[in-house]
């Protein structure tokens, strides 16, 4: 049985950088949700970038039934399809709230295992890291006050988004490379565990 450990946290707090520490550096497949929104930068990892005609023909064809999580922000849509877990033993995906649930709600259906790993760390470090990605990604096109004012926006507007999913691990997430190998010893135990 395949097995989805969600990292769930937060803006600042490390998640992509700690997925894709688990995928180079321990071969975890990390589920790449395929959204509408536009890249916030040229290289950005965790998303395949593609327009409204994509889902509009999964919606219109009988592959609406292999959306294991959606969600959708303003007039942007984030999805992610059976296909892209099913026969990789242990996947990683960065997902909210709502595409949690959604993921407990099909875990049944489609037969697979879900566990949530909650990545925390106090709010200044994750207000400086949200600048500090706002400034590379947005190199000269932002102020330095567009940058505090955008990043203060985003790090105070999620504050209780996460109170409602229960997570089966809550890790502080100083070192995103300590937390990975955290991560892959947790993931290594559970990986055993589900061939006993």
């Amino acid at each position: 049985m395949e097995i989805i450990t969600c990292l769930v946290g937060l803006s600042g707090t490390g998640k992509t950088t700690v997925a894709h520490t688990l995928e180079k550096q321990y071969g975890y497949n990390v589920i790449k949700s395929y959204t509408t929104r536009p890249p916030r930068s040229a290289n950005e990892y965790g998303h395949t970038f593609v327009d409204i005609d994509m889902l509009n023909v999964l919606n219109a064809s009988d592959l609406k039934d292999e959306i294991i999580a959606y969600s959708r922000y303003g007039t942007q849509h984030y999805w992610v399809l059976r296909a892209q877990y099913k026969n990789k033993k242990h996947s990683i995906f960065i997902v909210d709230t709502r595409g949690v649930k959604m993921l407990l709600e099909a875990k049944n259906k489609f037969k697979f295992k879900v566990n949530i790993i909650y990545l925390t760390l106090d709010t200044a470090e994750r207000l400086r890291r949200v600048k500090q990605e706002l400034a590379v990604t947005n190199m000269s096109e932002l102020t330095q006050k567009q940058i505090d004012e955008l990043a203060n926006e985003r790090v105070l507007r999620e504050l209780d988004q996460y109170i409602c999913v229960k997570c089966d691990y809550i890790i502080y997430n100083k070192s995103s490379d300590t937390t990975a190998l955290l991560i892959n010893d947790i993931l290594m135990t559970m990986n055993e565990n589900n061939v006993k």
